[in-house]
């Protein structure tokens, strides 16, 4: 059986190979390889990023690929794909100092401390 799960093997057919790679990392066994490999060279046009389908995770096997080319699985990969393209900037870097910058200032506690005092 033709499975690898870890990267797509390098051949002269890569769509191929993609395509099963897809079908191997999210299809569980028994895999049916003719729609699957289908189906995911479909998908393999609409996100052709391989980085991409080996970095989604879903968190569970598919029976098969067709979840992914419905509503549900279209709006999953492409938040996923908007997601990844996101990039944070650096934080800016402040400087401590010891030095103070202003005196401190003495706060007066003004709280009515007993009944009697409340009341008046």
């Amino acid at each position: 059986m033709y499975l690898f799960k870890d990267r797509p093997r390098q051949t002269k057919n890569i769509k191929l190979d993609a395509a099963v790679y897809i079908c191997c990392k999210f299809v569980k066994e028994p895999i049916d390889f003719g729609n699957n490999v289908r189906m995911a060279k479909q998908l393999i046009k609409q996100y052709p990023n391989i980085e991409f389908w080996e970095n989604l995770d879903i968190g569970r096997q598919l029976n098969n690929l067709s979840f992914f080319l419905c509503s549900e699985g279209q709006i999953l990969l492409d938040k996923t794909n908007k997601i990844k393209d996101i990039t944070f900037n650096e934080p800016e870097k402040f400087e401590l100092s010891d030095k103070k910058i202003e005196d401190n200032v003495k706060v007066e506690n003004n709280k009515k401390k007993n009944l009697v005092e409340f009341l008046s």
